[in-house]
């Protein structure tokens, strides 16, 4: 955190201060008492000045050893929490034999799924429903309501407390890993981008891509006519974590990702965040095309998302989901359509509370 960072700074400052004082002070004392010897005809001015050179020699690795004692503290503890992390075992594991996950529609089945993070409070607790394949899902409800820990399941980056989850009627607690994760695609609010060109980034959605490919996945998320603006075009470096982009670029980068991994079953978290006015609206309408015989969810903060979703669950935030029509939430669900006009800034007189 940047309290601990705060910290470490401090510490490495005042440990560099100090040591630096010492030097000096230690180098002033010894001046002064070899020229008292050197009066009282102890030694000659060649050994004097023999003895300065090599206090000089040895200041500089006194120091660099003081350096490396004080960082190797800080090296230890990195690699005892490395070491406690490779101790741990995985979140999730294939099944010896374990058959590919097979999508056809795309449907997706919670079964008493209950999950915390830790055992005092659950974050989806007894929660049941079925939504269906092809369509498009708006996740909705406030910050640690259990939106963005309901897409960590599916993907199986963590495993549920108790209960089961299925996708076209398979558990995926049984399927192969890869496949399940080849067939199911995340957009996240900040993407991973690894230090290379686009292109090596495009390839890791899709490595047998070609450049046509390539470019038509870069036009549908908005992002060709700035690839043709640069002197190297989709070879060109991105550096780490894509430095030189902003965030809405790499989220378009993510989306052009998605567009060649042609994935039956998509999660968005919030991909229009970092986007303006003109650009959400265009990757909107790129929306349609990508989500178009795919089962799309889209963790929204944004109404403009709940408006093009074919249903909305709502989190609660106590645990409980329900999945309805965005129109017979706003009249029956005062909480969600309290939630609606307060982003809106706008009274939907049309939906009495019941």
């Amino acid at each position: 955190s940047g309290r601990w960072q705060l910290k470490d700074k401090w510490l490495n400052a005042t440990f560099q201060c100090s040591l630096s004082l010492m030097i000096y002070v230690m180098g002033i004392i010894l001046l002064a008492v070899s020229i008292l010897s050197m009066e009282a005809g102890q030694f000659n001015i060649g050994e004097f000045l023999s003895f300065l050179l090599y206090i000089g020699y040895i200041t500089v690795p006194t120091r660099e050893l003081a350096h490396i004692a004080f960082q190797s503290q800080g090296h230890l503890a990195g690699a005892d929490r490395l070491r406690q992390l490779l101790q741990e075992p995985p979140p999730a594991t294939t099944l010896a034999n374990a058959p590919p996950l097979k999508i056809q529609i795309g449907s997706i089945s919670f079964n008493h799924v209950s999950f915390g993070y830790s055992p005092e409070k659950y974050v989806l607790n007894q929660v049941n429903l079925s939504l269906p394949g092809g369509k498009t899902i708006a996740l909705v409800g406030g910050s640690g309501s259990g939106k963005s820990t309901f897409a960590k399941l599916l993907l199986r980056f963590h495993a549920p407390n108790s209960g089961t989850i299925s996708i076209d009627q398979q558990n995926i607690a049984q399927v192969g890993l890869y496949s399940l994760r080849q067939q199911v695609g995340i957009v996240w609010q900040e993407p991973l981008l690894i230090a290379d060109t686009l292109r090596a980034n495009l390839e890791l959605a899709n490595a047998q891509a070609t450049l046509t490919e390539m470019r038509q996945a870069l036009d549908k998320a908005q992002l060709l006519p700035l690839v043709d603006s640069l002197n190297q075009g989709i070879d060109t470096y991105l550096g780490p974590q894509g430095v030189e982009l902003s965030t809405g670029q790499k989220q378009r980068i993510s989306l052009a990702q998605m567009f060649l991994r042609n994935c039956p079953i998509v999660i968005l978290d919030e991909f229009s965040s970092a986007q303006d006015s003109e650009m959400e609206k265009n990757l909107l309408l790129a929306m349609e095309k990508l989500r178009q015989g795919r089962t799309t969810l889209i963790i929204a903060h944004r109404f403009s998302s709940i408006r093009n979703a074919d249903y909305v669950l709502f989190f609660h935030g106590d645990g409980t989901i329900i999945l309805d029509e965005h129109q017979r939430l706003m009249r029956q669900m005062p909480a969600y359509r309290q939630a609606v006009e307060w982003q809106t800034q706008t009274t939907h007189k049309n939906y009495p509370a019941p």
